[in-house]
């Protein structure tokens, strides 16, 4: 209604400016002018103090009398106009007003000499006038009630969501906040969130994760219509990820216990083999001795092997001791521990746990080298990217990346899915730990595990980092600052 308001306003200044032309082309009659400025007046104090429209309705029909009985009466060149205030009092007042205004118009008409044509003409345009302003009164009104309750419904929805939302524009300014946003955010969580919607609208993020403390919350994204700005819908995740630990954890023991099964059973065979050997020995010639001795050492390296893949598998989970060190002093590290170059794109400062790191890269070029002769070992800064006719790894900007590359026969599709199991190998001697290890070991540091392979054309796996990993729980060590770590 109150859109309609502004609209009558305006036309009703513009029918008086009109008005105001008819007089003078009739002739300029100072009277006649007085009629007009008389509403024209009124028209201009409710634009300022609409509260004041019945005093301008009142204006109207004073001017209109003063200008049709002058000239004319119904054949007045000025009698249609009364259709201005029966349109007005049917959009903008009561019916009986309307109704009442509408007969004694008609009245006045019948008690009117002249022309009856043209008298039937004017009556039938103010009734058309007030049925059309009655009409369009009752549709925006029916409109008007659909959208209050549609605005009551979209604000209960929203106040009762257990989820918090909030709406930002692109400099980051608070549009929008339910209560649920203002209940969940601890204190200065605000600006943490306001700086992370210009990011989400400046690089398209769809979801992310906020830290604060020792709170999580997890959060969506959604751009506004026409670029305006984001919103975001948000909950507190701190207990899930809690429960994901301890899942996590036991998960881990679960592990842990199987592979001590595994372990016992090959300990007693092991075990089996040495007491077998030791029953016989005193019985054996020089001969005989040297070909068991072979046994024996064999047994005692896949025990051997047996305990480091165990003590390398429980240390991911021990605490991380994270430094800062340069791409270029990491890749001299890796390339002493493994005895293999690499090569690297482009320059940056990581902050990382290098000896983890380095656990990464030492089981997958051995890996890599179970398979390949050909191996590629590569480092990409934030940005980079590397083609191979496998596919492209794309570097984000805030991430660094380990690369291994062999040209072995790849590995098929149906056991793609399972590489990165626990104990979960191809071959006859291994453990299927290595893989293991370094997607858990990734993982810890806040990273993940990319592969990619084809049979016949060999394998590429790709281990994406943070440059800084500042949203791990179990962050308790402080960062040392050591270029040269691991040297």
């Amino acid at each position: 209604m109150r859109e309609l308001g502004r609209f009558l306003d305006l036309l009703h200044l513009g029918v008086w400016l009109l008005l105001g032309g008819g007089v003078l082309f009739i002739g300029p009659s100072f009277s006649l002018f007085v009629f007009v400025l008389l509403p024209l007046a009124a028209g201009l104090l409710v634009r300022r103090f609409p509260e004041l429209r019945p005093l301008r309705l009142a204006a109207d029909l004073v001017g209109l009398g003063g200008l049709v009985v002058p000239t004319g009466l119904a054949a007045s060149p000025f009698a249609m106009f009364a259709i201005l205030p029966l349109l007005e009092a049917a959009l903008l007042f009561s019916r009986p007003l309307t109704l009442s205004l509408l007969m004694a118009m008609l009245l006045v008409l019948a008690g009117t000499g002249g022309d009856i044509t043209a008298r039937y003409f004017l009556a039938g345009l103010y009734l058309l006038a007030v049925a059309l302003g009655l009409y369009v009164r009752e549709r925006v009104t029916a409109l008007a009630r659909l959208y209050e309750r549609l605005r009551l419904d979209r604000r209960t929805i929203l106040d009762n969501m257990e989820s918090g939302l909030m709406a930002f524009s692109r400099d980051g300014t608070l549009l929008y906040d339910n209560p649920a946003a203002r209940r969940l955010l601890i204190p200065g969580a605000f600006d943490t969130f306001r700086r992370e919607a210009v990011r989400a609208l400046h690089q398209n993020l769809r979801e992310s994760e906020i830290r604060l403390g020792d709170r999580v919350y997890g959060v969506g994204w959604t751009p506004l219509p026409e670029g305006r700005g984001v919103l975001a819908i948000f909950q507190d995740i701190t207990e899930k990820r809690r429960m994901e630990a301890r899942l996590k954890a036991l998960d881990r023991w679960e592990t842990l216990g199987n592979f001590s099964a595994h372990l016992a059973h090959e300990i007693r065979s092991a075990v089996m083999t040495l007491r077998g050997v030791m029953e016989i020995w005193e019985s054996l010639n020089d001969a005989e001795r040297e070909r068991y001795r072979g046994h024996v050492e064999q047994a005692l390296n896949r025990l051997q092997e047996l305990v480091e893949e165990f003590l390398a598998y429980a240390r991911v989970g021990s605490p991380l001791s994270l430094e800062e060190i340069s791409l270029e002093a990491l890749r001299d590290h890796l390339s002493r521990e493994v005895g293999m170059s690499f090569e690297i794109q482009g320059a940056c400062q990581v902050v990382t746990d290098v000896r983890r790191v380095g656990w990464i890269v030492r089981n997958l070029v051995e890996n890599a080298r179970r398979y390949g002769t050909n191996i590629q070992c590569i480092l990409l800064g934030p940005g980079a990217r590397f083609q191979d006719r496998l596919g492209e790894i794309s570097v984000p900007e805030d991430r660094w990346a380990i690369l291994i590359r062999d040209d072995g026969s790849g590995i098929p599709e149906s056991l793609q899915r399972r590489i990165f199991e626990p104990f979960f190998t191809t071959e006859p001697s291994g453990f299927g730990l290595g893989l293991a290890i370094v997607k858990e070991t990734a993982e810890q540091l806040g990273g993940e595990v990319h592969m990619l392979s084809r049979e016949g054309e060999g394998s590429l796996f790709a281990v994406m980092l943070p440059l800084k990993p500042v949203n791990l729980p179990s962050l308790s060590l402080e960062v040392s600052h050591a270029p040269n770590a691991g040297d």
